[in-house]
């Protein structure tokens, strides 16, 4: 008797994002180590990040309480360009507008947080070898669920 053939193997890849994956967005995943940053020029823009979040998570680390986000996020390194997507945010100094996007959720559970904004390392006036990182928004942040937005857009019956 004759052998069968082996089924041919075919090889399904996964799409993959030609832009860099992280676990977590954090500086040292975009930017990379800020140890021994030269700020002798006065502050450096660090990155620009945005996203959608959907859910708040807290916590403490090694350098204390953390805010972070989940959601769709995307950010870009200010010196080399890449670009790194996640689906989990720490964007340092927006515990405001964290905030803000917990009270909305608050009254309606639905609600998402849209931002966009950019993160330098700026350095103290009366040490610049020591540094703080600030958050400056692109655009405001909004806090609410856009598929009421969306209502508008249905034709009336």
């Amino acid at each position: 008797m004759a052998k069968k053939a082996p089924a041919k193997k075919t090889s399904k890849k996964p799409v993959v994002s030609a832009n860099a994956m992280a676990r977590r967005l954090t500086i040292k995943s975009i930017y990379g180590p800020l140890k021994g940053i030269d700020l002798s020029e006065g502050e450096k823009k660090l990155f620009k990040i945005a996203g959608v979040a959907t859910y708040v998570e807290r916590g403490d680390g090694e350098f204390g309480p953390w805010v972070g986000l989940r959601g769709t996020f995307a950010a870009i390194n200010a010196e080399t360009g890449e670009i790194t997507e996640s689906t989990r945010a720490i964007v340092p100094g927006a515990e405001m507008m964290c905030e803000m996007y917990e009270a909305q959720q608050r009254e309606d559970a639905s609600a998402t947080l849209r931002f966009s904004g950019e993160v330098f390392a700026v350095p103290k006036e009366k040490d610049p070898t020591k540094y703080d990182i600030v958050y400056r928004p692109i655009i405001a942040a909004d806090a609410s669920n856009p598929a009421l937005a969306l209502l508008d857009e249905v034709p009336a019956e």
